[in-house]
């Protein structure tokens, strides 16, 4: 999983709330400190990052797919890369989809394959 920090400033309508008034406006969130200068909240979502990709076999080529924020695979690149040369380990991965977060680490791992 990722974690993702963000922080802002407080909304106008938080100023000068209670705790339980914070925790009846964010229901999701878990109050992880509270006091008069500082609120962190807290949330973990299983969501898909705009970072993901899988790479898998197709026709007989190593094929990139980035996934939406809704999970499903998009059409990223078709490598030249061609899995008959590869081993047998590598082409179970392949079938299955390797599961990639970033570009860096997608890069990586398509040099690996070349």
């Amino acid at each position: 999983g990722h974690t993702i920090k963000e922080e802002k400033n407080a909304e106008e309508d938080i100023i000068n709330k209670n705790e339980q008034d914070i925790n009846e406006k964010y229901i999701e969130w878990d109050i992880k400190k509270f006091s008069a200068d500082n609120i962190i909240l807290y949330k973990e979502v299983n969501n898909v990052c705009d970072n993901d990709y899988i790479i898998k076999e197709k026709e007989g080529n190593i094929v990139i797919f980035k996934l939406d924020n809704e999970g499903r695979e998009v059409l990223y690149d078709i490598t030249p890369i061609e899995v008959k040369y590869l081993p047998e380990a590598d082409l179970i991965q392949l079938k299955d989809g390797i599961k990639v977060n970033g570009l860096d680490r997608l890069n990586q791992i398509i040099e690996d394959f070349e």
